[in-house]
């Protein structure tokens, strides 16, 4: 069970990072809206889950 919420939150770490990474490379300069929403969504997901894994396996 510990092994699978560890595998979970990363997972959710790994979201975050690919969103920002998928934002920072869009060409369109009409998508200025939708590259901001994705780099917010993305490091959301990855304060989110940066901190569940610092609280699961740091804290216990």
């Amino acid at each position: 069970m510990r092994l699978s919420t560890i595998l979970i939150i990363l997972l959710l770490c790994l979201f975050g990072l690919l969103m920002i990474i998928s934002a920072y490379n869009m060409r369109e300069r009409s998508s200025f809206i939708m590259k901001l929403i994705l780099m917010i969504i993305g490091i959301f997901c990855l304060l989110v889950g940066s901190y569940l894994l610092v609280r699961v396996v740091l804290l216990g």
